[in-house]
């Protein structure tokens, strides 16, 4: 079967048609020509596998992985920059206008990544032991099978340069079949791995994991069982550190969360910095570590974070040590009577930063008050419905900024803010 691609849909695949039916066809450009095999055949739509670019459109590009398309990481590489900035910004105005039911959002043009490949800071390598050879890389799309990835051209090179003597490291473990992922992680300073094992390792295979860690410059080693509890140190030569601002070091472990593209962080948190505005207290909410909160400090007085994850909260108060009018607590922001609660008395700005999920609690105790707020999120479909519940009370959508987050993928992040009605 043959088709034009018309457009491209919010989950990054390609749209024709046939007959009046809708056709999906992953890694399909908006103007392609192209030859497809249908794969599941519904009344009303079907999903196809592309089988030869006929035609090429404006939009397509050559991908630079030789894996492209059987690894899962991503998802448009397929697109000229042009191509991809466009996709993303259409996916944020899309779904605020179907889910959020917003009729032309005030869309701002999309803060693009000045480096698009050997930026990932963090990514967690699947390890798969089949038939004595160590099988090393990402799921395969929409699979469980790992792809054995020769390199990875969006990872930092020195996350990168670990790949191969990974694999040969892993044919010395005692049991290289019990160990099925290792998460790579690195900052502005400091290389870290976290080892994810089935079984306990033995003394021999602690060994050798210091030995690589001291022959590959890695300062932070850690074993895990289970769930992040079941967490080690093995080595700690020394901290991993980044800086999200100009005048800011964060201390971190392996194990905290942190963006993956560190040079884009720094522009997201300027943004919302600087919808923040100034005054004398701000609340942080969803805090983490404190990627905005101390840089919030340079423009209020008095800054509270306030995170569910306990440890998340201590390495922010570690790093708080000697700065005043930081403060950090831990409270569970999904729960309906903590965010009735929140220490709301004086504030004049609020930033929230959400994981995936949202937050709809929050938004609901929120949209009753007049702040200065500042919104960001990783998912504009959460996003669209919490922006919803705020704009039903006491605010409204003033701008709404895509910021790309994660180049060649089909993620994208955003910094929204909402003034006083």
């Amino acid at each position: 079967m043959e088709l034009t691609i018309e457009r491209l849909t919010t989950g990054g695949a390609g749209i024709g048609f046939h007959d009046g039916k809708a056709i999906f066809v992953p890694y399909a450009a908006p103007g392609d020509r192209v030859e497809v095999a249908i794969k599941r055949d519904k009344k009303r739509h079907a999903t196809a596998t592309l089988l030869k670019v006929l035609e090429k459109g404006p939009a397509r590009d050559e991908p630079i992985c030789p894996v492209y398309g059987q690894c899962g990481g991503c998802q448009i590489q397929h697109l000229t920059t042009e191509g991809r900035a466009g996709y993303k910004s259409m996916v944020v105005k899309e779904t605020l206008e179907r889910i959020g039911h917003f009729t032309d959002p005030p869309m701002q043009p999309l803060i693009a990544a000045k480096k698009e490949t050997d930026y990932r800071s963090r990514c967690g390598l699947k390890i798969r032991w089949v038939d004595g050879e160590a099988l090393v890389g990402f799921f395969q799309t929409a699979s469980k099978k790992v792809v054995n990835i020769p390199g990875c051209p969006v990872l930092h090179p020195k996350l990168e340069a670990l790949i191969e003597p990974l694999r040969a490291m892993v044919g010395e473990l005692n049991k290289p079949e019990r160990l099925p992922q290792v998460d790579l992680r690195m900052g502005d300073e400091g290389l870290g791995m976290i080892f994810h094992m089935l079984s306990i390792p033995s003394q021999r295979d602690k060994n050798l994991l210091k030995k690589f860690a001291f022959r590959h410059n890695v300062t932070q080693v850690w074993v895990q069982q289970g769930d992040k509890q079941g967490r080690s140190p093995l080595v700690t030569k020394s901290p991993l550190r980044y800086r999200p601002d100009d005048h800011h070091s964060l201390t971190f472990m392996p194990g905290d969360f942190t963006q993956a593209h560190l040079g884009q962080n720094r522009l997201l948190v300027k943004q919302a910095i600087k919808l923040m505005g100034q005054g004398t207290k701000a609340l942080d909410l969803f805090s983490g570590i404190g990627n905005f909160t101390f840089s919030l400090r340079e423009q209020f007085t008095d800054v509270l974070g306030i995170e569910g994850d306990e440890q998340a909260v201590k390495r922010g108060m570690k790093n708080a040590e000697g700065r005043e009018g930081v403060r950090f607590e831990t409270q569970n922001l999904f729960d309906e009577q903590v965010c009735a609660e929140l220490p709301l008395e004086g504030v004049e700005a609020i930033l929230v930063d959400p994981p995936r999920e949202g937050a709809v609690e929050l938004a609901k105790r929120l949209k009753e008050t007049s702040h200065n707020l500042v919104w960001v999120s990783c998912d504009p479909a959460t996003f669209a419905r919490d922006a919803n519940i705020l704009c039903s009370g006491r605010y409204q959508l003033a701008s709404v900024q895509p910021v790309d987050m994660f180049p060649m993928t089909s993620h994208v992040e955003l910094v929204a803010h909402f003034t006083a009605k």
